[in-house]
């Protein structure tokens, strides 16, 4: 019978290398533990990792359009809210018209009021949002109308100038423009003044808004206008009826042609507010229609993350066990390899 002998190093070694074993599988299980899902989904899964790698996939790409469509909607309620100061800085004007007589003064005052709706509402049609112009169309990056007061004139305010001058001779402050009547003036406004204000000349002298609308995709299949242009005909109406009230509705006229002013004015101001409504209705048509998405693809994103929760969840009661199973044999295992260490011949001698 032959006898053989194992050293303590060696046994020492096969613990430690037990023990860095142990020590990896400890870490996994923690891993697992918090996270709630397989720390090697590769090798958990084998063949049906590609599958989880795809599901992942699917379920980021309808998030990323869920977290878009939340900028789009926030767009959308600033679009909303500045159609709302704007129907309502025309609607209170529209008041003033209705209620303006004839006594001296009365047509300077409601110069006055004109000027400051037109100041507020091209402040409201150059708001941006988000370091983006909301009414610029898809020129998001420049402002959308200028202004009209700006020094020196803007070229809007000097074709208005120019195009009184030429069909008059005279200015609308000179004491001659009294002796414009009510039918020239109305003439007046319906023609040139109107051509100052027709798309093209809005272009020119006015908008550098694009007639474009953005559009944005909503959904894998969906792809909607989600933004109004400050070139947009109420726009150009409400601009008109404040352009014609302040510059041109002078003391120095008589009744009959203040009167046309006012009767045009009103008119204008009339349809804008209509066709503002109507904006606003196509606007809230897109928010729901935004909104219905993001609840579908919502639905849909929680559906792939049960699905994935069921390839790559873990039991958190046997994770827990685990972990506590592999922290008993470690200790147990760096005890043992204490008590080997104090294992020497010497001792024995």
């Amino acid at each position: 019978m032959k006898t053989g002998y194992v050293a303590t190093s060696t046994i020492a070694y096969a613990t430690r290398t037990s023990l860095l074993r142990m020590q990896a599988e400890l870490v996994n299980a923690q891993k697992e533990l918090v996270s709630g899902k397989v720390a090697d989904p590769g090798l958990a899964l084998g063949a049906r990792a590609g599958k989880l790698v795809s599901i992942d996939q699917e379920r980021n790409s309808l998030q990323a359009m869920i977290d878009a469509n939340k900028i789009v909607a926030s767009r959308l309620q600033a679009t909303q809210a500045a159609l709302g100061g704007i129907a309502e800085q025309a609607s209170s004007f529209l008041g003033a018209l209705v209620g303006v007589g004839q006594a001296d003064g009365a047509a300077s005052a409601l110069r006055s009021e004109a000027d400051a709706a037109l100041r507020a509402i091209t402040g409201t049609l150059n708001t941006a949002y988000g370091g983006t112009h909301l009414f610029g169309g898809i020129n998001i990056d420049v402002r959308p109308v200028a202004d009209f007061f700006s020094d020196p004139p803007s070229a809007g305010r000097q074709a208005i100038d120019a195009a009184f001058m030429a069909a008059f001779g005279t200015a609308p402050d000179d004491a001659a423009a009294g002796a414009i009547d009510g039918a020239a003036m109305q003439a007046f406004l319906d023609g040139a003044f109107a051509a100052l204000f027709d798309e093209a000349a809005w272009s020119a002298d006015w908008s550098a808004a694009s007639d474009r609308n953005i559009r944005s995709r909503i959904s894998r299949t969906e792809l909607i206008e989600t933004s109004v242009s400050a070139n947009e005909t109420p726009f150009r109406q409400v601009m008109m009826a404040l352009a014609m009230v302040g510059s041109l509705a002078s003391d120095e006229l008589n009744g009959a042609a203040r009167q046309a002013i006012v009767d045009s004015a009103t008119a204008l101001l009339g349809k804008a507010v209509g066709g503002i409504t109507a904006m606003q209705t196509r606007l809230g048509s897109a928010e729901s229609r935004l909104d219905e998405a993001t609840e579908t693809m919502t639905v849909q994103t929680d559906l792939l993350q049960s699905y994935m929760s069921a390839l790559e969840g873990v039991d958190p009661l046997e994770a827990a066990a685990r972990v506590n199973g592999l922290t008993t044999r470690i200790e147990t295992a760096y005890a043992l390899t204490a008590r080997l260490q104090q294992l020497s011949l010497l001792n024995f001698l």
